[in-house]
């Protein structure tokens, strides 16, 4: 069974372009560990976290956030669940704001760094020269990329794209709604997990199965 299209949330989009032919499995996990080498450096250099805003519409929270330095939307993961990065104090006052402002929790994430913010510029600039020396080839199966949450085929543009990731939010609902448009009703998470699962069921329209729930025989006999 092929994809009508595919995608990948945050490094899981290096999976989504080797499964299109854009890359090897093999050279998609040495652009993995190189990348997460490059974030590893620029976290270390800029302290930083990220928390996730749970039962707060994304406008409300673009509100609250309105004037904050030090911080910004990382996740657009769904109507309901926004996840923030920046620096201590950023987030100490964005915690505030959005407490104030109707969120149910805000929780910080066992993550290293403020990822996919600015404040990751400099993981960027160095990826992006990485991602320039790799060989890519165009998308045999269309790649909906976290920083536009739109389709893609043409190896350039995966390329351009992937390189601004680090420093992007990783619009995920938008993806979700983007693949309901191109005509995708039935999504499977393939990997640990099902958080994405999770996700996708919110959302009217969406069947969503997890391959570590189900297993890919079950999921293939059901859909069918």
């Amino acid at each position: 069974m092929t994809p009508l299209a595919l995608a990948g949330h945050s490094v899981g989009e290096f999976a989504a372009l080797a499964v299109a032919g854009v890359f090897s499995m093999e050279a998609g996990i040495e652009l993995i560990v190189e990348r997460s080498r490059l974030m590893a450096s620029a976290a270390a250099d800029t302290p930083g976290g990220m928390e996730a805003v749970l039962g707060l519409d994304a406008p409300t929270i673009r509100h609250a956030l309105d004037g904050i330095e030090g911080v910004w939307v990382a996740n657009a993961n769904s109507p309901s669940q926004t996840v923030i990065s920046g620096t201590p104090a950023g987030l100490a006052t964005a915690t505030s704001a959005l407490t104030d402002a109707g969120a149910k929790r805000v929780v910080r994430l066992a993550v290293a760094g403020p990822f996919h913010s600015p404040l990751m510029a400099s993981a960027a600039e160095r990826f992006a020269e990485v991602l320039d020396a790799a060989a890519f080839a165009d998308a045999t199966i269309p790649v909906f990329q976290n920083t536009t949450a739109a389709p893609a085929t043409d190896a350039a543009t995966i390329r351009q794209r992937l390189a601004s990731q680090i420093v992007s939010p990783v619009r995920w609902g938008e993806t979700m709604e983007s693949l309901k448009s191109f005509g995708v009703t039935t999504l499977v998470e393939c990997g640990p997990g099902a958080v994405l699962t999770g996700l996708a069921r919110r959302l009217e329209g969406l069947r969503a199965y997890a391959v570590e729930d189900a297993g890919i025989d079950t999921i293939i006999e059901e859909v069918s």
